[in-house]
């Protein structure tokens, strides 16, 4: 296999592998994250338990809306590997991590500005710079195909 191709593979496969860590840790959670405690400003143990339920639903919903994000993607990049990086394939692909992790950044960053609260903004941001990189390499593995 083409070092661009493996490249390309471990770039956009790494950034996948990011969300779907994000994704597990959110999905199995028994109280929100230490940073949603800080942007409302109260701890887990003083919110009232149905408050407690929405929250951690929440949470957990968007866990298991990041790993259906994520084993798309990989499901999508295995494709794109297998039939040696097909253009509408590759835009296709690029534009999923696109409409994937753009609102996982500006949330985090709304957050981040409007609160006391620190989610992890920079790890959204290292997926969305891995998938640049997945897309620009493969985009050269074609040039070279």
């Amino acid at each position: 296999m083409d070092w661009l191709i493996l490249l390309h593979l471990a770039s956009y496969g790494t950034a996948l592998l990011i969300i779907a860590a994000f994704a597990l840790i959110y999905a199995t959670r028994s109280q929100i994250m230490p940073y949603h405690a800080a942007a409302i400003e109260r701890p887990w143990h003083t919110l009232d338990a149905r408050l407690q339920l929405l929250l951690l639903a929440l949470v957990r919903l968007v866990g298991w809306g990041w790993l259906a994000i994520a084993c798309a993607g990989l499901l999508l990049l295995h494709q794109v590997v297998v039939l040696r990086v097909p253009l509408q394939l590759l835009v296709l692909l690029q534009g999923y991590c696109l409409l994937a992790i753009t609102p996982i950044i500006a949330v985090a960053g709304q957050v981040k500005r409007r609160s006391n609260g620190s989610p992890p903004v920079m790890a959204s941001w290292l997926a969305m710079m891995l998938c640049w990189l997945g897309f620009l390499f493969g985009l050269l593995a074609r040039a070279g195909a």
